[in-house]
């Protein structure tokens, strides 16, 4: 029940940013004489709405993981193929920040894993490295090894995190003071 409790509070914090962002470009739209001034709100509505929706569906990911249930040794997944999919979608977004995106893999490197479990933590660690990169001209790069047990690497030569941060990495929804970024 605590569990429970404390994710709902978390979740109802997370929403109230982008929420109000909504409401404030509509009230922009609404007062703006200017048509440039007016399309331009509207597309930071959409682009808000774009954002709320993907922290919604990552709250419903999120409540649905039990954390006492283990992966079942028969689910595996392709960590080369996850890891191109991934690159993939956020192809794009690195492009708009002028960012090179890469990946550097083996054609396949089968891990024991849940696969929607594996594209969410993928997922996270190159949206995290996209958004918070140093700036133009800098690299991203997903790098897959094979073997025994296979490994991944998002390198990036971003500012990384700070020593004392490093330990509330865990938390959730925690963002370092003086972040802009949302996500």
């Amino acid at each position: 029940m605590e569990h429970e409790r404390r994710f709902t509070a978390d979740a109802a914090h997370e929403l109230r940013t982008p929420i109000a962002a909504l409401r404030a470009q509509a009230e922009v739209a609404l007062a703006a004489d200017d048509e440039a001034q007016r399309r331009h709100a509207l597309r930071g509505v959409i682009e808000g709405c774009d954002r709320a929706a993907h922290l919604i569906g990552q709250l419903l990911t999120l409540a649905r993981l039990d954390p006492a249930r283990a992966a079942s040794p028969d689910e595996t997944a392709d960590l080369a193929a996850v890891a191109r999919d991934v690159a993939a979608t956020h192809a794009q977004a690195a492009l708009e920040r002028g960012l090179e995106l890469s990946v550097e893999a083996p054609v396949s490197a089968i891990v024991a894993v849940e696969p929607a479990l594996l594209q969410i933590l993928l997922r996270n660690l190159v949206d995290n490295a996209v958004r918070y990169a140093a700036g133009l001209g800098h690299e991203i790069r997903i790098e897959v090894a094979a073997g025994d047990r296979p490994v991944c690497r998002i390198v990036d030569d971003g500012p990384g995190i700070p020593p004392e941060e490093r330990a509330r990495l865990g938390e959730r929804f925690h963002r370092r003071e003086g972040t802009s970024e949302q996500g």
